[in-house]
C-alpha cells in the first residue's frame, strides 16, 4: 500500500510500474506536460521516464489523473459490459460539480452514504461514473504464515453516451449495479432498458467474426432430449473450422451443426470481441465497436 504523506502519496517503483504498464507512452508524456513538468526524460522507457521526471511521491490529483489514463486504456479491452439503451438526448453536461453533488445528495437522502462514494469523470467523450465501495473482508497470506485481513475497494463502472442513448455497466454486485441505475434514472431523467443478446444475435456474430476462438452452448433437456450435461465449451484458435475438420477428417460425429441442435449459443468470443446471452459485451478492438452495437440493437 502507498504511504499517505502530508502532500500526497508515496508509491514504490513496483506499484507505479503496474499502474503505468497499460498506458500509452505518448499519452503519458502529454500528461506529464499538462502537469507542468519541464524536464522529461523522453529517451527512456515509460516507467523510467516517469520515475526520473516525477519520482515516487504523487499528489492525490496526480494519482487520480494517472488512474484515469489507465482506465482509458483498459476500459473496453479488459472489461465486460452490460448494455442498456435509452431515448437519445442531445444535451451536454456542463456542470459536473452540480451533477456530482446530486449523486452525493441521493446517497445521503437514502441513507447510503456509508460505504458508498460516487466519482464522475469524462472519458472518451462519455460520462464515466464510478460507484466505489468496500468489498467483504478476506484473509490474505502476504508471506508464509503471515496473514492479514484486507477489505479491497470495488467499483461499479458506468459509461453513458447521451447522444447515442447507450449506457454500459460493469461490476460484480448486482445490488450495487441496480443502485447506480436508480440514481442515474433520477438524476439524468432517463430510463435505461437492458439490451438482450439472444441466441440468433450470437449466431450472426459467429458468422461475421472470424476466427471464433470460443463457443459455449447450453444443453437444456427439453431441447436436446438428454440430461447429464449442462453446457459444452469449445476453445481454440479457430473452433468453427476445427469442428468441421474434426468431423470430416477424424469421422467423429461431433460437429458445428450438431452443437446448434443441442441448445442455444450462450457465449462466443473472437479476437476482437466477446458476447454472451447475459447481455455482456467485451470489445478489445474498438474499430469493431460501432458495428457490433448496431448488430446487437437491430
Amino acid at each position: 500500500m502507498p504511504k499517505k504523506m502530508q502532500a500526497g502519496f508515496q508509491y514504490t517503483p513496483e506499484i507505479l510500474r503496474e499502474l503505468l504498464n497499460p498506458i500509452n507512452k505518448e499519452e503519458l508524456l502529454t500528461l506529464l506536460k499538462d502537469w507542468g513538468i519541464k524536464k522529461i526524460a523522453q529517451e527512456l522507457n515509460k516507467v523510467e521516464t516517469f520515475l526520473k521526471s516525477v519520482g515516487t511521491k504523487l499528489s492525490q490529483k496526480q494519482i487520480e489523473d494517472l488512474w484515469l489514463l489507465r482506465e482509458k486504456e483498459l476500459i473496453f479491452r479488459s472489461r465486460s459490459w452490460i448494455l442498456f439503451k435509452f431515448t437519445k438526448n442531445s444535451q451536454e453536461i456542463k456542470d459536473f460539480h452540480n451533477i456530482q453533488q446530486q449523486f452525493e445528495q441521493y446517497l445521503v437522502s437514502h441513507q447510503l452514504k456509508f460505504n458508498n462514494e460516487i466519482k464522475l469523470y469524462t472519458l472518451r467523450d462519455e460520462i464515466y461514473i464510478n460507484l466505489i465501495y468496500h468489498g467483504p473482508f478476506r484473509l490474505y497470506e502476504e508471506n508464509i504464515y503471515d496473514f492479514k485481513v484486507i477489505r479491497s475497494v470495488q467499483r461499479i463502472r458506468c459509461l453513458i453516451n447521451l447522444k447515442l442513448g447507450i449506457l454500459r455497466m460493469n461490476g460484480r454486485s448486482l445490488s450495487k449495479i441496480q443502485l447506480l441505475l436508480n440514481m442515474i434514472k433520477e438524476i439524468f431523467g432517463i430510463n435505461p432498458k437492458k439490451i438482450p443478446i439472444p441466441a440468433y444475435i450470437i449466431s450472426d456474430f459467429i458468422k461475421d467474426e472470424k476466427p471464433i476462438k470460443k463457443l459455449i452452448v447450453t444443453c437444456p433437456r427439453m431441447v436436446g432430449g438428454f440430461s447429464g450435461i449442462e453446457k459444452i465449451v469449445v476453445e481454440g484458435p479457430n473452433v468453427v473450422e476445427g469442428l468441421y475438420n474434426l468431423q470430416s477428417r477424424q469421422e467423429i460425429p461431433f460437429s458445428f451443426q450438431g452443437l446448434q441442435k443441442v441448445g442455444p449459443w450462450t457465449e462466443a468470443k473472437s479476437n476482437s470481441a466477446r458476447i454472451t446471452n447475459r447481455g455482456e459485451i467485451q470489445i478489445s478492438d474498438e474499430s469493431h465497436q460501432e458495428r457490433l452495437l448496431d448488430m446487437i440493437q437491430d
